[in-house]
């Protein structure tokens, strides 16, 4: 993969001395409505030459590596055409980026945080803001022996008893469910206890007991992501994790969808997944 030696800005234009990387695109239907670069679609991660404009359906979201630590997103309402590395678009969501390397190795820059994504979820749900009350939340939660602390996962879940299902990511067969009495005063970790998992990403998904233990899921709910941590390496990844806060704040207020937002957080578990699993 080229790399960018050096950038500067030049009439609002973002200028590299190399190209740009495109390293996420999504819309509502991607098979159907892609993003495109003249009549191709655009599939991430992708180089593109000074001067590209991208076409984009409605509801679209894409992300560009315009230097070597600035990244801009771009949404669209409707369609649109996006020059790429533009500060200002008519008519499309633009949203610097700075997410600056915080876990090791190679999965620490937003790139590399995408391509560890794209191992798990090559394509991301388009998600509305109204999906996000009482669904589990992003976490990175403690994983001691058999016991797994989801409390940090369940910030918005309201408190009862649920049937919660766990699928490792990326999708290999394994998945658990288990109940959980949910009871922030009674136990504000959250502790189930699930012997035998190993350590790294699953979805979590949130449901009601059915027959012969096999677990309802919410049909309107939207599954969390979390990474089990062992207790050796909690404490760092842990503040790897903390570390994104500030980012995914700026987004959020800046007006980015939901789900850049959750493009964006999602690449970030992934990264520090990468470094509890060992890849």
């Amino acid at each position: 993969m080229k790399t960018i030696a050096f950038s500067l800005f030049f009439c609002g234009l973002l200028v590299s001395a190399d190209d740009y990387l495109v390293i996420h695109v999504n819309s509502p239907d991607l098979k159907t409505k892609p993003w495109r670069s003249g009549a191709e679609p655009v599939a991430a991660p992708k180089h593109e030459p000074l001067g590209t404009n991208l076409s984009g359906p409605a509801g679209g979201d894409l992300i560009v590596k315009c230097g070597p630590d600035l990244y801009y997103s771009y949404s669209c309402s409707k369609e649109c055409k996006v020059p790429l590395c533009q500060e200002h678009v008519d008519g499309v969501g633009v949203h610097p980026i700075n997410l600056h390397q915080h876990t090791e190795g190679k999965t620490g820059f937003l790139d590399g945080l995408f391509a560890a994504l794209f191992v798990r979820a090559p394509v991301l749900p388009v998600v509305a803001a109204s999906r996000a009350g009482g669904n589990p939340n992003d976490a990175v939660v403690l994983q001691r022996g058999a016991e797994i602390h989801l409390g940090p996962a369940l910030r918005r879940v309201v408190e009862d008893t649920y049937c919660f299902q766990l699928k490792r990511l990326p999708s290999s067969g394994e998945v658990r469910n288990f109940s959980l009495a949910w009871d922030k005063a009674a136990d504000a970790e959250g502790i189930a206890q699930l012997p035998n998992l190993k350590p790294g990403a699953y979805e979590l998904a949130k449901g009601s007991a059915g027959a012969n233990g096999a677990c309802r899921l919410d049909e309107d709910g939207l599954p969390a992501w979390v990474v089990l941590t062992p207790e050796s390496e909690f404490a760092r990844a842990n503040t790897d994790w903390n570390s994104y806060r500030d980012t995914l704040a700026e987004l959020e207020k800046t007006g980015a969808t939901p789900t850049l937002v959750m493009a964006v957080r999602r690449a970030a578990l992934s990264g520090i997944a990468d470094s509890v699993e060992g890849r």
